[in-house]
């Protein structure tokens, strides 16, 4: 539990993500983050440790399901939002930035980091991605998966929720593409 202590009101977290000097979970509609350097601390009596309610950000109050680095920032999914979230050491700075409606995904382990600015995730309706605008900086989401959208979002329709966790994406390290990987196909 990320608990660590007496204090049963944190929420288990069903992913985590490790950035800067702390360690960053979702659970339910909060983003919970632990103490600086003190990656099993999450009560607020430790420096650094915290959470964001995320529900009043997402559209229809989501429950997150997974978390990315995106340049310098935080990019925290549900199932149709993108937050993308500026963390720091100190909770108080911590702000939101943007928000990407109508895609999101509910494969957390498909969600993947390519260099520090371009993130693929699976979405209900094919494979996409989180890239930055060259003209303003500002996130973007854009269809990397056309060719082969139907047979991708054909083949998540057919995954239920308990076997999400099932779908992972990964960088084949030769050719650096992306693989999506649901059940038996890659």
């Amino acid at each position: 539990a990320m608990a660590g202590g007496s204090n049963d009101s944190l929420s288990r977290g069903t992913f985590l993500k490790t950035a800067d000097s702390k360690v960053y979970a979702v659970a339910g509609k909060a983003l919970y983050f632990s103490g600086v350097d003190a990656p099993t601390k999450w009560t607020t009596d430790n420096v650094g440790a915290g959470f964001i309610d995320m529900g009043a950000k997402t559209s229809g109050g989501e429950e997150l399901t997974a978390l990315s680095r995106y340049q310098n920032y935080l990019a925290v999914f549900a199932k149709r939002t993108i937050i993308i979230e500026y963390i720091d050491p100190d909770p108080k700075l911590n702000r939101g930035i943007q928000t990407l409606r109508n895609t999101g995904t509910r494969f957390p382990n498909s969600v993947t980091e390519l260099g520090d600015s371009d993130v693929f995730y699976a979405d209900e309706s094919g494979l996409r991605s989180v890239q930055s605008r060259a003209s303003t900086n500002a996130a973007a989401t854009t269809d990397t998966g056309v060719p082969v959208d139907p047979l991708i979002s054909e083949r998540l329709a057919e995954v239920l929720d308990d076997e999400a966790f099932q779908v992972f994406g990964l960088i084949e390290p030769r050719t650096g593409n992306f693989w999506l990987i649901a059940r038996d196909i890659i």
